[in-house]
């Protein structure tokens, strides 16, 4: 026995020690598995650093490590054992210490809504919070340790991506603040995440890994795409209301001129009686001015109506419709001869419309006569089907004898804006119209020369409407 036995258990003497058992010094709620482990100990001739609570001879406890060695008598009954007590109270305190720091790190970081891990110099996981490892696909923080984001739930090009940033935090030793990436997670949602990732150093200031966090703000994102469409519909509100109200004043400016026009030089016929039987074609004038305001007034009514409801869509006969809108025209213009003829292959063909899909047809035919110098108005009404990118869709071509458009107003015509080019003619509000109604059908519109290369012998306005 050493004397620093005798210090251990706080003894005088070393006879104080003789006639003990070494389960006399082990702590009563430890001796019954300090006998089980010397029985086994006699039966493999060692004992190796087990852990038990022992008595001083003051009764205070400490904790001790014992090992044993057992020596036998010609190599086959036990004799002598030789044992060694190691004092490890200072070190299971410092261990429980350490322990409780960390259970308290992991506790207030699992407590942290946002996502944290943290990696070693190879990127491999070395903790993480448990919001981070339920979205990893780890049932406890600790599963995670030793694995690689291959090893995780994320997309193989999301894991290549992750590690190629890690890399650059680490061998540049730079952090990377809101790194915003879409991820992967554990319940399917595919989330976008605003990262952080740091460098960590030990305590020479060397790079022994990264710590990283992250925020999911899907919901922020929608709600910011949502704040942005609605402010992007609000102005495009906004801006169409301001093109009415322009163009309304415009046009009514322009119209209640030439009636005012028309009256003043109606008074100064009158008063030459030989005039008087000219009088007939002013007030023709002015019944046309007044048809033109009422038209323009109908047309802002529908674009206003367009915009704000959205009318339920229906399966439409196109020969019907078109049947209608070329009765109604005839009846507008019973003073002009037109011919109107349609080519279709099959009379049966339908699209996805609604009672709008009349305007549309109205106001096409109504400019290729309006806008058309010949005695005779040849109106070619052509109807196809047409696929485009696997999609469906029924063609109608009108095809007219009328002055035409020059291709620098080709592309203005179906466009909000009021020009004051005298060198165009203005077609006006009604194929701004056109253009609104068609897009709520998804359905595209769009003019060409009748003859290529020369506008002046008619114009070819060409619609695609999805068939139901």
């Amino acid at each position: 026995m050493s004397n620093r036995v005798l210090e251990l258990y706080n003894l005088e003497r070393k006879e104080d020690i003789l006639n003990k058992s070494i389960f006399d010094f082990v702590s009563p709620k430890d001796r019954n598995s300090a006998e089980k482990d010397f029985k086994e100990a006699l039966k493999i001739g060692y004992l190796k650093m087990v852990e038990y609570n022992f008595l001083k001879e003051d009764n205070s406890e400490f904790i001790g490590e014992l090992s044993l060695s057992i020596i036998k008598e010609n190599n086959k009954t036990p004799k002598f054992l030789i044992g060694m007590v190691r004092d490890i109270t200072n070190q299971k305190k410092i261990e429980e210490d350490l322990k409780n720091s960390q259970q308290m790190f992991q506790l207030v970081i699992d407590n942290i809504p946002q996502f944290i891990f943290w990696k070693d110099i190879d990127s491999v996981y070395i903790g993480c919070n448990k919001n981070f490892a339920r979205i990893a696909g780890v049932k406890d923080p600790k599963d995670i340790v030793g694995k690689t984001d291959y090893d995780l739930v994320w997309k193989k090009m999301e894991a290549e991506n992750f590690f190629e940033t890690d890399r650059l935090v680490l061998e540049l030793n730079k952090p990377e603040y809101h790194i915003i990436e879409s991820q992967f997670q554990a319940d399917g949602k595919q989330a976008w995440l605003d990262k952080n990732k740091i460098p960590l150093h030990n305590s020479k200031g060397e790079v022994v890994g990264i710590l990283g966090t992250s925020e999911d703000i899907t919901d922020r994102l929608l709600a910011k795409e949502k704040l942005e469409d609605s402010e992007k519909k609000f102005r495009e509100a906004y801006n169409r209301a301001e093109f009415y109200k322009d163009l309304f004043a415009h046009d009514m400016s322009n119209i209640l001129q030439n009636i005012l026009t028309a009256i003043e030089i109606s008074y100064d016929y009158k008063k030459d009686y030989s005039l008087q039987n000219q009088l007939e074609k002013f007030f023709e004038v002015i019944k046309n001015q007044v048809d033109r305001g009422a038209e323009l007034i109908s047309n802002v009514k529908k674009l206003s109506l367009i915009d704000n409801t959205q009318d339920q869509l229906e399966t439409i006969k196109i020969d019907e419709v078109l049947g209608k809108s070329i009765k109604l025209v005839r009846n507008k213009f019973p003073n002009r001869e037109t011919n109107i003829k349609v080519e279709s292959i099959d009379n049966t063909m339908r699209v996805k419309a609604n009672d709008l899909l009349l305007d549309v047809f109205m106001n096409i035919l109504n400019n290729a006569i309006k806008y058309n110098e010949n005695l005779i108005i040849d109106i070619i009404i052509k109807i196809s089907k047409f696929k485009r990118n696997s999609a469906n869709y029924v063609k109608i071509e009108f095809l007219d004898n009328g002055i035409g458009i020059p291709d620098v107003q080709k592309n203005r015509i179906f466009e909000n804006e009021i020009t004051e080019d005298k060198n165009l003619t203005r077609i006006g509000l009604g194929l701004s119209l056109v253009r609104r109604i068609l897009e709520m059908y998804k359905a595209k519109i769009w003019v060409e020369d009748k003859i290529q290369g020369d506008y002046s012998k008619g114009s070819r306005f060409i619609i695609l409407i999805p068939e139901p």
